[in-house]
């Protein structure tokens, strides 16, 4: 008796279809905008219109698709990510463990500026794979990798303090700022070309630029030097009118005669206003010279003995030509 004939499988074969080319995470973000948008229309409709993404053209073909990622959005198991297939996870318990707090630590971060390392990442899912059961569990560097990946997170390098607050954040902390700004303007009579913004600013003028754009295959065959890490450093006072006039740059250094103003044919007129210290900062004393040889010589100039506001770190401090 023969054997019974193999049910042939309709439709092609595998791998012989057209390529993705619709990202999970563009599913993601077309299905959200879906249920979130209070205007009811069809799945057509949707992917025809110019609220869903550029890659849509409402299609049969993505129509159908659309309909079981709307079901996996609805489950929660569509995620937001670069990849274009979804993957089952071996360790979906831990997945989401790690994405839960790495998403916590990037919202806490602006309060605490507390990071992330490598070493932290693992010591934690090696504590979650444990309570939650699963044998044989490592958290190596492979799996690590393919889960921020899979959901879009990517390393960065910290430096500097921009961006510490949310623009909704920093519009409140300005209203009561400005209001009391424009009534002390108000009161003393003040334009706004006489109220004067300064802040300092360290220049490195030693650091060499710590980036190059060099082929792929040729990025090993670089490396850095100890300028680029160079911290010798002079302080720069910068200030401004309210009307967009500048004032003269002023330096502090810690030398008392730089070696570069020996070469000035008058080496008590520098071509920028300067003064030395020891660490190179502006402290109270140096402020308050910054203020007596530059600040307010150069005021007087333009606008004669007449009041002036200066916005100094965030504090509003008033000084009267004759006065000081």
């Amino acid at each position: 008796m023969l054997p019974p004939a193999k049910k042939q499988r309709r439709g092609r074969k595998k791998g012989e279809g057209a390529p993705l080319t619709i990202t999970v995470g563009q599913w993601y973000h077309a299905c959200k905008t879906y249920r979130d948008n209070k205007n009811k229309m069809s799945k057509a409709e949707f992917l025809r219109c110019n609220t869903s993404d550029e890659v849509f053209n409402g299609s049969i073909s993505q129509q159908q698709s659309f309909g079981r990622m709307l079901k996996k959005f609805d489950d929660g198991v569509l995620i937001d990510s670069k990849m274009k297939r979804i993957k089952k996870s071996l360790y979906p318990g831990v997945e989401k463990k790690l994405i839960d707090y790495l998403t916590i630590r990037g919202e806490h971060y602006k309060r605490d500026k507390c990071g992330v390392s490598w070493l932290l990442m693992t010591e934690k899912c090696l504590k979650w794979g444990k309570e939650l059961g699963y044998e044989n569990f490592t958290a190596s560097s492979g799996w690590l990798q393919k889960v921020l990946y899979r959901h879009g997170f990517t390393r960065i390098n910290l430096h500097g303090e921009a961006n510490d607050m949310d623009d909704e954040e920093r519009r409140l902390l300005m209203i009561p700022f400005r209001k009391e700004l424009a009534e002390l303007c108000e009161d003393l009579n003040v334009t706004r070309d006489r109220v004067y913004n300064a802040d300092q600013t360290g220049l490195c003028y030693q650091k060499l630029p710590n980036s190059l754009y060099v082929k792929q295959e040729k990025k090993r065959s670089y490396a850095g030097t100890k300028m680029m890490k160079d911290k010798t450093r002079v302080t720069l006072m910068v200030c401004t009118a309210g009307n967009g006039d500048k004032l003269p740059l002023a330096i502090i250094g810690k030398p008392k005669n730089p070696e570069c103003f020996r070469l000035l044919p008058d080496k008590h007129k520098t071509p920028i206003p300067y003064t030395h210290q020891a660490n190179a900062w502006f402290d109270k004393h140096v402020t308050g010279w910054w203020i007596k040889h530059v600040l307010l010589p150069e005021h007087q100039k333009r606008h004669g003995l007449v009041s002036v506001i200066l916005i100094l770190m965030m504090k509003l401090m008033l000084w009267r030509m004759r006065g000081y």
